[in-house]
């Protein structure tokens, strides 16, 4: 929505409920990471998400330092939001929920003698 804002309230608004909503999203990421890959890959998944989220910024405002100035201030906004809602969609219709916990080797074990118990 900042691309359509035109005045300095919204554009605040817009870009706090931005701030508030990255905020948010990042303990997310982590823990659906820790129920997709084992213990001993966390590490190495958290360094790759934390880079890419790095490399997204940096990304972002290269293109904004070089599109703003041809094309004005909302332009950058625009164009960084498009390989956002593409990703958005792409996730929505090929990832599956992972199990909560389903990486975790006491969890697994509890479970397993749960079943051994119920048989």
């Amino acid at each position: 929505y900042t691309y359509w804002t035109t005045t300095y309230t919204q554009l605040y608004i817009c870009r706090a409920l931005t701030g508030i909503s990255v905020g948010g999203a990042s303990p997310l990421i982590y823990s659906v990471l820790g129920d997709l890959f084992e213990s001993s890959q966390r590490p190495l998944v958290s360094a790759m998400v934390g880079m890419g989220t790095g490399v997204g910024i940096g990304l972002g405002q290269g293109i904004a330092g070089f599109l703003g100035p041809r094309y004005g201030w909302r332009f950058p906004f625009l164009v960084v939001s498009v390989p956002a809602l593409l990703c958005a969609v792409l996730l929505w219709f090929t990832v599956t929920d992972p199990e909560r916990g389903g990486k975790e080797g006491v969890v697994l074990a509890k479970r397993q003698q749960i079943d051994r118990k119920s048989v």
